[in-house]
């Protein structure tokens, strides 16, 4: 009862707050945000130098190329290039088959054949409008919002060079299946989750005009109308592991941003039984990530997805953060197992991370650092404190620090 009246009262908190005209973000919270901005304008040291990184950013992006999904080398085999397409990143050649085909899969390990394709495109370009709305909001210059925008057009709407709003070919693998996509390629789309976030400050802005909005909104309402009648969506949608909680996450944001509230209160009210109590067990182990190659990376990629439609519940007065079973499942227990290993060598953890054990870990301190502003009972804010190097070109360090 304690902390569910503590998130009560962060909430009442963040509503009042008096910043005016605030971005209807759904993942970042508005207020710290403007809090941000403000002390930057303060020039406050603690901010000043992650803002002068992200300028740079958004200065390099000013010169950048649009992305679109024209750019790739390939074409689908419909022969319309506005398909996307993707490569099953752990897929390589067979060894002992004469051409390579099919592909088969050495888990963890990514083909750079994908950047022959639409996956990094994808990738480059929420950045690209990431970066570029964040700056305009904490510095304030127009031309940063106006590259945005022109990129969301080139991506999303201009006739000429838009992405068909379907993943029919996302993560196919060579060879298998007449080359056409699997269920696991909608995954692929989960950066426009934090991109419309973007997309929120772009419209605080009056940059990203009305018409532009509502030609993204029908663009993603057909996109959400793919996803959830689609084979390869339903077949997303019954995944026992990380896929089916990010298809929760991706599908409710959408309908968020297409102003379809029957379908976000639907995935909120059976998140609970339907994947935080299958997924997780008593323990807090999430038995499907940690079998992986990547054992420390994915139950905290789960995690990192189950805290975003918490979040989005906090946005719209719902609390799920802290929903459990009678035995005890429930993100918090999963954060907690995941604590353990917070600063830990890898000697100590018992299960594989072929690599980047540096980077997982950075990425486990940032989850303790959200998972601090939903729970402040648990210390995690002090062992993130006590772990975290602060890197002043991390994104999260001007969301969440």
């Amino acid at each position: 009862m304690k902390q569910l009246i503590l998130l009560l009262l962060f909430s009442i908190t963040v509503a009042s707050c008096g910043h005016a005209q605030l971005p209807d973000t759904k993942i970042w919270n508005a207020a710290h945000l403007a809090e941000v901005k403000e002390k930057i304008e303060q020039n406050d040291r603690m901010y000043v130098p992650a803002c002068e990184i992200l300028q740079k950013k958004a200065d390099n992006h000013l010169q950048t190329e649009f992305y679109s999904v024209m750019r790739k080398k390939h074409v689908s085999p419909t022969g319309d290039k506005h398909d996307y397409m993707s490569m099953a990143p752990y897929f390589w050649p067979d060894p002992h088959t004469p051409d390579g085909l099919p592909y088969i899969t050495r888990d963890g390990e990514r083909n750079p054949e994908l950047n022959e394709y639409d996956r990094n495109s994808l990738g480059s370009m929420c950045e690209m409008v990431i970066d570029l709305s964040l700056a305009s909001y904490v510095t304030g210059k127009r031309e940063y919002a106006d590259k945005a925008a022109e990129q969301l057009r080139v991506w999303f709407l201009n006739s000429e060079t838009k992405m068909n709003p379907h993943l029919t070919y996302a993560q196919f693998v060579p060879g298998q299946n007449d080359n056409k996509g699997r269920s696991y390629g909608i995954i692929d789309v989960y950066s426009f989750v934090e991109m419309l976030d973007g997309v929120a400050i772009l419209q605080q802005a009056n940059v990203f005009t009305s018409e532009d909005t509502k030609a993204l909104q029908t663009w993603f309402k057909d996109f959400l109308q793919w996803l959830t009648t689609s084979k390869m969506g339903l077949t997303e949608k019954k995944a026992s592991n990380n896929h089916s909680i990010a298809y929760d996450a991706t599908c409710a944001r959408f309908a968020l941003f297409v102003n379809d509230t029957g379908l976000f209160n639907t995935i909120l009210s059976e998140f609970p039984e339907k994947r935080l109590y299958l997924q997780i067990n008593p323990d807090g182990s999430q038995p499907e990530e940690l079998r992986r190659t990547l054992g420390l990376h994915y139950p905290l990629y789960n995690i990192d997805h189950i805290l975003d439609i918490c979040q989005m519940a906090g946005e719209s007065g719902k609390i799920l953060y802290f929903n459990h079973s009678e035995d005890g499942r429930g993100v918090g227990k999963a954060i907690d197992f995941m604590a353990q290993y917070a600063g830990k060598p890898q000697s100590e953890f018992p299960y594989q991370q072929i690599h980047g054990w540096k980077s997982s870990q950075n990425y486990l301190f940032w989850i303790l650092k959200r998972a601090s502003y939903f729970d402040d009972t648990k210390g995690y804010d002090e062992i993130f404190l006590k772990n975290y190097q602060p890197n002043y070109s991390e994104r999260n360090y001007l969301l969440y620090y």
